[in-house]
């Protein structure tokens, strides 16, 4: 039973790439995703296919280096350990200052680590 919410996300996540030429039509370019564990994996290939698509994406990632590589690749990547209320509170003020210095919509969050 407890993978089941990892099935539907993984699910949802592959209709929107699959449809992804739709995605900036239908919601534009004016929006950003934060994604956290975006060191490896699922979360760095999301960070990296929605960036690419146009979207604005905030990548969290626990690592130095996992940040350092997806550097230029995205809108912003933070080193954030999503079990320290310090990593998240400067995660939400840094996304923060980036969606009102671009005039953007937070449009999804992608709760991936751990």
């Amino acid at each position: 039973m407890s993978g089941i919410p990892w099935l539907y996300r993984g699910c949802i996540l592959a209709i929107l790439l699959h449809h992804r030429s739709s995605l900036l039509c239908i919601f534009g370019a004016q929006n950003a995703i934060v994604i956290t564990g975006c060191d490896s994996g699922f979360g760095e290939a999301t960070s990296l296919r929605l960036a690419e698509q146009g979207f604005h994406v905030v990548s969290a990632c626990y690592s130095k280096e996992g940040a350092e590589r997806l550097q230029g690749l995205v809108a912003l990547a933070v080193v954030c350990d999503v079990t320290k209320e310090e990593d998240i509170a400067n995660l939400v003020e840094k996304t923060a200052v980036l969606l009102d210095a671009k005039k953007l919509k937070l449009w999804g969050l992608v709760c991936n680590a751990g």
